[in-house]
């Protein structure tokens, strides 16, 4: 009897289903693939048969119906337009005032199947709407297809374009591209038309493709002479802009006599005065050239054992041809280390002992003469002239240029009894001409 019992409050525990008995604590899962491309499949459907709409876009003269839930899930304006108490919302309508129908049309293409044609004729069209509308999508694409159309007849509309409907990614490669063809963007009458922000984005940039600073100069001098009476005043700003340091003393002088009339006009006679300055007492020593207007080159030299040097031939890495330089007392003693900064090479350091030198290495004896000089060598004017010592003298130590300064990092110093390793850091301002330990 218990057991019957026991047998019947078991079979009475058990979940009952249409009289069916369900065993406990069992789950099948089902999962449908392709479910939400079916859905929107439906929902098409019922857009094509014009049934189940609940809502309507007014563009123009012309009412297009559509479901709101299409709306909200694929546009974050109409989604916020429904989640909040909003006119809107409870009239079952919006006027859309700055879009045409055609284009509305389109954005319900894509609303309802996901897909939808970008073509020169209308992308211009849908970005504007995906970008209304909120429809990161369909922004992206749009984006991605203008930045592939970019070129010089486009650069800068497209540079408007990108910021009227915020995007970030087709403002930079459009900013980028006319950048890089800054020089052949300044033969066109787009250039004059260009705005003051853009130009101030572009002089900034290091990155600015021009043969030399003095075509960044015209080409402000250019841009504001189109229009003097509203472009004056931005003058100031993109003159600071321009590199001034790094043109010859002569072009800064005779720009100043040239455009006397105009520099006193926007108060620039004084930044240009300024720039004159600093290029008569720093010539070849401001290391902010921009790629574009430099050359570079190796600098091979011979030397005798006590580091005289014996010849000098260059390498023009572009032109890819050597050519022998004259001859000049230049110093290079084993054990000294090299460094290019702006326009000049400073060498640091050495020893006068008795040193080894091979093809990569330097050997001193304990009895070596380091030596805390710093000699400046321009390969421009062919000059070596001797700089501020070093703090300690030093030789096999490393020298880099970075943060507009150069910096000696150890190598060997002379010792009464041996050789004594450094392991400190000194840094050199070639502007001020001194030297700082910035290890301690």
């Amino acid at each position: 009897v218990e057991e019957t019992m026991a047998n019947q409050r078991d079979y009475i525990s058990r979940p009952i289903c249409n009289g069916i008995s369900v065993p406990e604590n069992k789950i099948n899962s089902l999962v449908a693939e392709g479910h939400g491309q079916q859905i929107l499949k439906v929902l098409q459907k019922f857009r094509e048969q014009n049934i189940f709409f609940d809502f309507k876009i007014l563009v123009k003269d012309e009412i297009i119906p559509c479901h709101r839930c299409v709306l909200a899930a694929c546009s974050d304006f109409f989604r916020a337009m429904f989640e909040v108490n909003m006119k809107e919302r409870d009239d079952g309508n919006v006027t859309i005032s700055n879009l045409s129908p055609k284009a509305v049309k389109a954005f319900l293409d894509y609303a309802y199947t996901g897909k939808t044609e970008i073509t020169n004729d209308n992308v211009e069209m849908l970005f504007q709407l995906s970008s209304f509308l909120q429809v990161s999508l369909l922004s992206k694409a749009c984006s991605d297809f203008l930045i592939k159309s970019i070129d010089l007849v486009n650069c800068l509309q497209l540079l408007s374009l990108s910021e009227s409907y915020g995007s970030v990614r087709l403002f930079d490669h459009a900013l980028d591209f006319v950048q890089h063809h800054f020089s052949l963007l300044l033969r066109s009458s787009d250039f004059l038309e260009m705005n003051f922000e853009i130009l101030q984005k572009c002089l900034e940039a290091d990155e600015l493709n021009v043969p030399e600073e003095e075509s960044v100069l015209k080409a402000v001098l250019q841009w504001t002479k189109h229009n003097v009476e509203t472009r004056q005043k931005y003058l100031p700003n993109l003159i600071k802009k321009v590199r001034l340091h790094q043109l010859p003393e002569k072009t800064l002088q005779d720009f100043l006599h040239s455009e006397e009339h105009l520099l006193k006009s926007a108060n620039c006679s004084v930044i240009i005065n300024d720039a004159v300055k600093s290029v008569q007492n720093f010539s070849g020593l401001f290391p902010d050239a921009r790629p574009s207007t430099t050359e570079k080159y190796i600098f091979v030299h011979k030397t005798d054992e006590d580091g005289e040097n014996r010849h000098t031939f260059c390498y023009n890495i572009k032109t890819d041809k050597w050519k022998e330089l004259p001859h000049t007392h230049m110093i290079d003693l084993p054990g000294s280390s090299l460094s290019s900064y702006g326009e000049k090479i400073f060498i640091t350091g050495g020893c006068k002992g008795n040193c080894y030198r091979t093809v990569r290495l330097h050997i001193a004896e304990p009895f070596h003469d380091a030596t805390d000089q710093t000699w400046c060598y321009c390969p421009v004017s062919n000059e070596f002239s001797i700089v501020s010592a070093m703090k300690k003298p030093r030789t096999m130590h490393t020298s880099v240029v970075t943060l507009n300064q150069l910096f000696v990092i150890g190598g060997k110093t002379r010792g009464a009894q041996e050789t004594r390793s450094l392991l400190d850091v000194e840094s050199y301002n070639p502007l001020s001409k001194d030297w700082k330990s910035v290890s301690q």
